[in-house]
């Protein structure tokens, strides 16, 4: 895909989707990190609205992106949603995991695309998404990689050579570090997958789905893992062997930082005493969800 980004420095979420959704232009939808229905444009504004409003206060300081991802006119017959979505859905993983983002596909002009909305910020962070050059090329790189294994018939949507990425391209908060001995496996062709990524995949799809802190607690119990807290470092216990894992070598501590905050709004929306409620800590397990 052929693919542009451009930056803007004031709230305009409003303004961004009423355009990308404009009524000759609406095609498929897809949301990512956002709660609020697909349908529900003025919810979703409101969601970016709030995210918005964490970021520290900085003279022209990005607040969104509006990025646009294109394929060429050759290949208008080959593109299909479940195919554009798939490829969208990939770019996002690595260009803004833990960020707020709406895509639309656009099928109305000769090269079919889609408009993506992603906030400069991770979900309630404060800390805004710096992406730099090399990055961005590297990501896009990727996606291509990744275009060209799964369909290789869209031979006119590639704006790059292949150039393999390297991990290390990738934000090192939302890496999954392995033992040297895991590494040297991997190395040698083992494609099996380690104890540690099938725990950091166990951990990542239940904070994705639990709404409060006490359902991941008892969701990850099922599983045979028990979350925990030492210090300032959250972590999940292996119960069958004791094994810790810290969530931040799972590259999971922004996505639990995320998971938690967006507890807590749901806890404000109910009001204080779901709040109070909500405020206290797991049994056994050290870490208090309220925060």
């Amino acid at each position: 895909m052929i693919i542009k980004s451009m930056s803007r420095k004031s709230k305009t979420f409003g303004q961004l989707l009423r355009y990308v959704n404009a009524p000759e232009s609406v095609g498929p939808a897809w949301l990512h990190n956002v709660k609020a229905q697909e349908n529900d444009l003025d919810g979703i504004r409101r969601e970016f609205f709030a995210n918005a409003g964490c970021l520290k206060r900085r003279k022209n300081g990005n607040v969104l992106y509006h990025e646009i991802l294109s394929f060429g006119q050759e290949d208008r017959e080959s593109v299909t949603v479940p195919m554009m979505e798939d490829l969208v859905r990939r770019y996002l993983d690595l260009r803004a995991p833990y960020a707020l983002a709406y895509a639309r596909g656009h099928f109305n002009t000769e090269c079919p695309h889609v408009h993506v909305v992603i906030s400069a910020n991770n979900v309630g962070s404060s800390r805004r998404l710096r992406l730099s050059r090399c990055d961005f090329r590297s990501i896009q790189r990727e996606v291509e990689r990744y275009q060209r294994e799964r369909y290789p018939f869209l031979g006119h949507s590639v704006a790059q050579g292949g150039v393999k990425v390297k991990s290390r391209s990738l934000p090192a908060s939302s890496r999954l570090h392995l033992s040297r001995g895991e590494r040297e496996r991997k190395r040698r062709g083992d494609r099996r997958s380690t104890r540690k990524e099938m725990v950091a995949g166990l951990v990542r799809a239940e904070l994705a789905v639990a709404t409060t802190g006490a359902e991941c607690f008892r969701r990850l119990l099922k599983k045979g893992l028990r979350l925990y807290k030492r210090g300032k470092s959250a972590g999940v216990e292996d119960v069958e062997n004791g094994r810790r894992y810290r969530l931040k070598t799972l590259g999971l501590a922004e996505v639990f930082e995320s998971a938690q905050w967006q507890w807590q709004r749901a806890r404000e929306a109910l009001g204080s005493t779901g709040l109070r409620k909500g405020r206290r800590q797991v049994r056994g397990c050290g870490v208090d969800f309220g925060r």
